[in-house]
């Protein structure tokens, strides 16, 4: 860790090198700024931990582990996390790259839903960064529209998974660099994290299809008046049934539901084997999607526009 002399704030240099320019976002936990890395001329994004929290056990555990599982991938979707720090106030710091564009969850507030071969391809890049962290033993354990971001790269579109901050090494999950708490999102909580059960790679991809229908159906599936209805919801009420107005094609209404199903072991066992479903869809469809035209080569996997 780098030792640093004073609390973060505009105009300040981090260990000499990041110059903290504008402030991009604010939570409860941490503050994210746009920064410059002054020996490079490199922007960057910068999140630091709130002063507050320098003592909070669990914050800081929460930053850490962001660091540890962050720092063991590297795919292009998923942010990818350079560099950490701790301030003499014993608030923490992580260098990020910095993004262009917007999460999916402003998104969605703005258009409600996705056309389903819009979302079929977010799933895609999703997948793709999910399946790479799965495969070194990572689960997410809080994918959500918010924890998705439709980056522009390079006058490219290209998806990035944030915030491993409450990831798990599925293998150990008891392992001290990863996080021990059962904390979540509701709305978006498998039914074995729900009840503080062992997570695995299915327990994403229930989240992930919470996203899915989502993006689908303009709503997720269960969204109760408090959160405690919710998680009950999940462990207890089926899935409801798609608009017919939406003219989802009833195939992937049903590969939506395996990936809704209550017992881990009847879900899809991987990202690659959801996404080989989604992608029969596609092919079903045959050449002309609608809303699209052709899509001879693919649809490339991260285009998002709808």
């Amino acid at each position: 860790m780098l030792v640093l002399s004073s609390s973060a704030d505009i105009g300040q240099v981090l260990d000499g090198r990041y110059r903290l320019d504008n402030l991009i976002g604010a939570g409860g936990m941490a503050r994210v700024y746009q920064a410059t890395h002054t020996g490079l001329a490199r922007r960057v994004a910068v999140k630091v931990l709130r002063p507050e929290l320098g003592r909070d056990r669990e914050a800081v555990e929460r930053f850490r582990c962001e660091a540890f599982a962050s720092g063991q991938l590297d795919h292009p979707n998923i942010v990818a996390v350079s560099d950490s720090g701790l301030l003499a106030d014993g608030a923490m710091f992580l260098v990020m790259e910095l993004l262009e564009g917007e999460s999916l969850q402003i998104r969605l507030s703005r258009e409600q839903r996705l056309s389903w071969p819009s979302a079929l391809e977010v799933m895609r890049a999703l997948f793709a960064g999910l399946g790479y962290a799965h495969d070194r033993e990572i689960v997410h354990c809080d994918i959500k529209p918010e924890n998705i971001f439709l980056s522009v790269k390079h006058g490219e579109p290209a998806l990035k998974l944030l915030d491993f901050g409450i990831a798990r090494l599925y293998s150990n999950p008891q392992n001290p660099a990863v996080s021990e708490s059962t904390i979540g999102t509701p709305t978006y909580m498998s039914p074995e994290q729900a009840r503080g059960a062992t997570l695995t790679p299915a327990s994403d991809l229930y989240s992930a299809s919470i996203v899915l229908y989502e993006m689908l159906c303009g709503m997720p599936p269960f969204a109760e008046r408090t959160p405690r209805d919710t998680l009950l919801a999940h462990l207890t009420k089926p899935v409801p049934a798609f608009p017919p107005e939406l003219e989802v094609p009833p195939q992937l209404e049903q590969i939506v539901r395996t990936g809704l199903s209550k017992a881990a072991t009847t879900r899809f066992a991987t990202a690659k084997a959801y996404q080989r479903e989604l992608d029969a869809v596609l092919q079903a469809a045959g050449d002309v999607v609608p809303g699209r035209g052709r899509t001879n080569p693919p649809v490339a996997p991260t285009d998002f526009e709808s």
